[in-house]
């Protein structure tokens, strides 16, 4: 059996501080409570509940649920802060499964309330587009062999968030597995192999006795005057000499 629970927990909601310190302490407790108030611990007469990872996460709901404090932005203003953000941290790197009425929702409430949306990434960044929606069902039927549709929303801002101890690392581990250096014997033994049938070396390389100054020299010089441009040169002259030499 397999239960969907999407649970909201509002810790702050119009408010505004000049020190917002003392709310880490609550916001702290919260993720202390965190496990006995959704039940992931199995309790009498209720399943043991299990954390989705980030991409399953309720993302395009949480920026929903923050655009209901902008959507009567215009009556009753409050001018206690200005302008309108959302701001939504997670714990991956920027790749969700969405439902797409729902992406398109968002998107045009986006547009209509000009509200902007900052997405802020605590994994390591991927070697793909971010952000990326998957979506969860298609505009049309089609044949279920085919793969999944995907969607990058250009219309909300990311970023990757980078510690100060992580500045200043000098450790590099990459991520893609790049082939290793073949011993002599390896390479003479693939070089015997592959010799049949290629052009000889001798065929496609370049002359080693050539003077590549003197070429580029000969190659971009300035076009000396034509046969017509001399003979023309040497009529204008002899009107004002007695020849022309």
């Amino acid at each position: 059996m397999f239960c969907d629970n999407t649970p909201f927990r509002v810790v702050v909601q119009n408010e505004r501080r000049e020190e917002w310190t003392s709310l880490l302490v609550t916001i702290k407790k919260l993720f202390i409570q965190y496990p006995v108030l959704v039940r992931l611990e199995q309790a009498e007469g209720f399943p043991q509940g299990d954390n989705s990872t980030s991409a399953q996460g309720n993302y395009l709901e949480a920026i929903n649920l923050s655009f209901n404090v902008f959507d009567k932005h215009y009556i009753n203003r409050n001018f206690d802060r200005t302008g309108q953000m959302s701001v939504v941290i997670t714990p991956g790197v920027g790749v969700f499964e969405v439902d797409r009425l729902l992406m398109i929702l968002t998107k045009q409430r986006m547009i209509d309330n000009g509200i902007g949306v900052d997405l802020v990434c605590m994994g390591e960044q991927p070697l793909h587009a971010v952000p990326l929606f998957k979506l969860h069902n298609r505009s049309v039927p089609r044949d279920s062999r085919l793969g999944d549709d995907y969607n990058i929303p250009h219309w909300i801002n990311h970023s990757f968030y980078t510690s100060k101890s992580q500045l200043f690392c000098n450790s590099f581990t990459p991520r893609i597995k790049l082939a290793g250096k073949k011993p002599a014997s390896e390479k003479a033994k693939n070089g015997r192999d592959t010799s049949l049938g290629t052009p000889k070396e001798s065929e496609n390389a370049l002359p080693i006795q050539v003077d590549y100054d003197a070429y580029d020299a000969q190659v971009f010089r300035l076009p000396g005057p034509s046969r017509v441009q001399r003979l023309a040169t040497c009529r204008f002259s002899a009107r004002f000499a007695w020849g022309c030499i």
